[in-house]
């Protein structure tokens, strides 16, 4: 069992550390580009709408991003305390087959279900 949570730790900081890097890139890109102020004609109208939702888009991008990197996070630091593989909701063990699909999932099937029926991710 030692074995296998090394190989999940290992997997899980992988997964961290290509996160951070997308994420560096596109903080990068939002630092570079710029919407365009006070359009005035058609041309730079569109422009401005097609740079705003080039931003909207990196925006989303990011934040799926940000809250990927903060489950895999919680998934590490359950590691450290030693309740990785337990349900966050209702304490009992994940199933193998998600925490093998999902090394970071931190409900199991039934109350991620619920939550998600309820609204609550």
């Amino acid at each position: 069992m030692t074995i296998e949570l090394n190989l999940v730790r290992l997997k899980l900081e992988q997964m961290q550390q290509q996160l951070n890097k997308e994420l560096e890139l596109i903080l990068a890109d939002d630092r570079s580009s710029k919407v365009q102020k006070g359009a005035n004609s058609y041309h730079d109208r569109v422009e401005t709408a097609m740079a705003t939702s080039d931003l909207e888009r990196r925006i989303a991008l990011k934040n799926q991003k940000m809250n990927n990197l903060a489950e895999i996070e919680h998934a590490l630091y359950k590691l450290e305390e030693g309740s990785y593989g337990v349900c966050d909701s209702c304490g009992q063990p994940i199933e193998k087959g998600r925490m093998e699909v999902l090394p970071y999932a931190s409900q199991c099937m039934g109350c991620k279900a619920v939550c998600k029926k309820t609204n609550r991710i």
